[in-house]
């Protein structure tokens, strides 16, 4: 039986304290008209591998996030075991999830059917949604740092994490991994999942 090296990553609750976490959320909504349909840089949308509409932009959310994951990032990778690197950019998104949504497996860094290589190295995933959740669906996927989803993929090849209101999910952006579709029936974008995906970027 091969060696089972179980994906590196841990959930951080009530990330955001209450009024931050709305005010976002509602920021959020507001910006519905900006969003455009998420390809993979330097590919055209194709929506067989990534479904979702995105927005590289926080607006005024975006000084801090960037503040939050400088200031912990090292104390996370004390936390994942992983090695030490100096960061020089965080790059930000949001993604909004509906009906049929999902984004299939890939890594951050460029393998896989991600984008042209990077220099990320940590990624911090932030969910929220607006309450009650009337959506089912969009799970996180991680996998064993050597499986891949396939006929021979067994069910413990993967963790899985559910999208929990007001959660940041952490992981090593080399980790492959892959969202699960979405289920939701209102079609309003109010509704959908929402994420703030976040990328650490080592300085050489």
């Amino acid at each position: 039986m091969p060696l089972k090296l179980p994906a590196p990553h841990f959930v951080l609750h009530d990330f955001l304290p209450p009024d931050q976490h709305q005010a976002l959320l509602a920021w959020t909504l507001s910006q519905e008209s900006r969003f455009i349909p998420a390809g993979i840089a330097g590919q055209t949308v194709d929506n067989s591998i990534r479904r979702c509409e995105r927005l590289n932009d926080l607006g005024p959310f975006e000084h801090l996030f960037t503040k939050l994951l400088i200031d912990s990032y090292q104390s996370w990778l004390t936390t994942l075991d992983d090695s030490p690197f100096e960061q020089n950019r965080v790059e930000l998104q949001i993604a909004a999830y509906g009906d049929g949504a999902h984004f299939a497996f890939h890594t951050d860094t460029g393998s896989g059917t991600s984008h042209a290589s990077t220099r990320r190295m940590l990624t911090a995933i932030y969910y929220f949604y607006r309450s009650p959740k009337l959506f089912t669906g969009g799970d996180l996927r991680l996998y064993d740092l050597r499986a891949h989803p396939g006929p021979d993929c067994a069910p413990d090849d993967f963790v899985t994490i559910a999208p929990e209101q007001n959660t940041l999910l952490v992981f090593p952006s080399s980790l492959g991994h892959e969202v699960t579709p979405v289920v939701q029936t209102t079609g309003n974008f109010a509704d959908f999942r929402f994420v703030v995906n976040c990328w650490l970027h080592r300085d050489n």
